[in-house]
C-alpha cells in the first residue's frame, strides 16, 4: 500500500507532532510522519532515543482500530514488533529477537525501539500513534555499547524512504492478523522473545538482584519470569531490568 507521507526536516518528537496534526485535521489511516532529525526522541516510559541526523529512521504512524478492547491492547505492541521483524528480515539482518515489550535486537545489539500511544473510546481502542526508531545507516554509537545498525550488521547502506514504505507495508500486513485473536499472535511473539527460557540476571524492587528465566507474557502483556525460589512472577514495564544475558 502507498501511505500518506509527511516529511519534516527536524522536530523534537514525531509522535508529538503527529498527535498535534490529529487534533487539527482528519488524518488518513497509515499516515506516516518522518524526519531527518528527532531532537527529543522518546522510548517507553520516558526513556530517550538518540539518533544521528539523516542516518536512521525516526517516524510515527497513525493507525485507526475498530473493536479492540482495552484489555487486549498489548496485541498492538506484539504486531508492531512482528512487523519490524518482517522488515529487518527483508533487510537481511540476522538473529532477530524482541526484547520485551518491543525493542528489536540482533543477537545482543539493539537496533530499533517503539513507542505506542493509544486513544480510547469507551472500552475500545480507537487509534494509536506508533513511533519507531530504527538504526539504519549509522556506524558509531558513542557511549552505547549495546547499540548497532542495519549497516553495521549487514554491511549495506539502505535507502531510508524505501524502509519507511516497507514499514508501512509490513504493519498493514500484520494488522490484518487482529481477527485471529490474542493467543495465536502471542504464540508467534513469544517465539521471538529475547532470552526466553535462558537463565539471565534481573533486578527489580520486588525481587532484588536475582537469576531468572523469561517464560513469556500473560494476557495483559506483563512479562513472566521464573525467579529462583519464588516461582513465576509477573512484571509491568520498568518493574524489572535485565542486567546480564551471559
Amino acid at each position: 500500500m502507498k501511505a500518506t507521507e509527511i516529511y519534516i526536516s527536524e522536530t523534537p518528537s514525531t509522535n508529538a507532532l503527529l498527535k498535534s496534526y490529529i487534533q487539527d485535521k482528519k488524518l488518513k489511516d497509515f499516515t506516516v510522519l518522518y524526519t531527518d532529525h528527532q531532537t527529543q526522541g522518546r522510548g517507553q516510559m520516558g526513556s530517550s532515543w538518540s539518533s544521528a541526523k539523516g542516518k536512521n529512521i525516526a517516524c510515527s504512524v497513525y493507525k485507526e482500530f475498530n473493536g479492540i478492547s482495552i484489555s487486549d491492547q498489548f496485541i498492538i505492541s506484539m504486531l508492531v514488533s512482528l512487523a519490524l521483524i518482517d522488515v529487518l528480515e527483508e533487510l537481511k539482518v540476522p538473529k532477530l529477537k524482541v526484547k520485551w515489550p518491543n525493542d528489536l535486537y540482533s543477537s545482543n545489539k539493539k537496533i530499533a525501539g517503539v513507542l505506542i500511544e493509544t486513544t480510547m473510546s469507551g472500552t475500545k481502542l480507537s487509534s494509536a500513534v506508533i513511533g519507531i526508531g530504527l538504526n539504519l545507516n549509522q556506524k558509531e554509537f558513542e557511549g552505547l555499547p549495546h547499540a548497532s545498525s542495519v549497516l553495521n550488521l549487514t554491511g549495506k547502506l539502505i535507502d531510508r524512504s524505501h524502509v519507511v514504505q516497507l514499514i508501512i507495508k509490513k504493519l498493514a500486513s500484520r494488522f490484518k492478523m487482529i481477527p485471529v485473536g490474542f493467543q495465536q499472535i502471542k504464540a508467534e511473539y513469544e517465539s521471538h522473545l529475547y532470552r526466553k527460557d535462558k537463565v539471565s540476571l534481573f533486578k527489580g524492587e520486588q525481587i532484588g538482584t536475582v537469576n531468572g528465566i523469561i517464560k513469556g507474557i500473560n494476557e495483559k502483556g506483563q512479562l513472566l519470569i521464573d525467579i529462583d525460589q519464588q516461582g513465576v512472577l509477573k512484571f509491568n514495564l520498568k518493574e524489572v531490568e535485565l542486567l546480564s544475558s551471559n
